[in-house]
């Protein structure tokens, strides 16, 4: 896959409005999902462990996954002309779910938690991908997401207080390195690379939202 993700006037930013890997995925009134998606969030903060997940709440996890990949499958198909990039996430997310549900069967809680946070993730990547290459140009493909980004991760920054678990304190800190990172290749016009490390800030700071928020 090529794509993995100053500053344009914000004009551009409908195109990405809270990627649908927010309401539009997951839907916000629906609680128990939310609280899987808090468990999926710190299970992978924290290294996947499934120590104090009990195996309700790591099967409600499985059915989060399945549930975000299907809301995601169900957006793309309102769009036209998906990318290559964005079928191959979505081909990974389904393998990744297939995964989970397979080591849930299995009884492997940790491996079924690896699986359903990759399923997650990969599936929201592709909803952010497709919004952003509905923008005409690369570079301002580039820079929409990165202002997105750039919106999230400030909005996801004051969420994570000094008490949070060390783990989310490393994916901020990481999607804030990827948010830098971003902006040097946007500068340096290696416009993929740009995308690619902006997409993944936006997915890391829109699930600290979702789960903190």
């Amino acid at each position: 896959m090529k794509v993995r993700p100053f500053f344009r006037p914000l004009v551009l930013l409908p195109w990405l409005w809270l990627a649908g890997c927010s309401d539009a995925v997951t839907g916000p009134e629906e609680v128990a999902v939310i609280e899987s998606d808090l468990v999926l969030f710190l299970a992978e903060a924290t290294g996947a462990s499934a120590a104090t997940a009990n195996p309700e709440r790591i099967k409600a996890a499985v059915v989060h996954a399945q549930s975000v990949l299907q809301r995601a499958k169900d957006f793309l198909q309102t769009q036209q002309g998906i990318s290559q990039d964005v079928r191959a996430l979505l081909v990974q997310a389904d393998r990744a779910c297939a995964r989970a549900e397979a080591s849930l069967e299995g009884g492997n809680a940790n491996t079924t938690l690896r699986a359903a946070i990759t399923c997650a993730n990969l599936a929201r990547e592709a909803v952010f991908l497709a919004r952003a290459e509905r923008i005409a140009t690369v570079q301002d493909r580039a820079t929409a997401v990165i202002s997105e980004a750039q919106r999230l991760v400030a909005a996801a920054a004051p969420l994570v207080k000094d008490s949070a678990p060390e783990g989310v304190k490393v994916q901020l800190a990481h999607a804030q390195r990827e948010l830098t990172l971003a902006a040097e290749a946007l500068e340096a016009r290696r416009f993929a690379e740009a995308i690619a490390r902006a997409t993944r800030a936006s997915v890391i700071a829109e699930r600290i939202i979702r789960a903190f928020g």
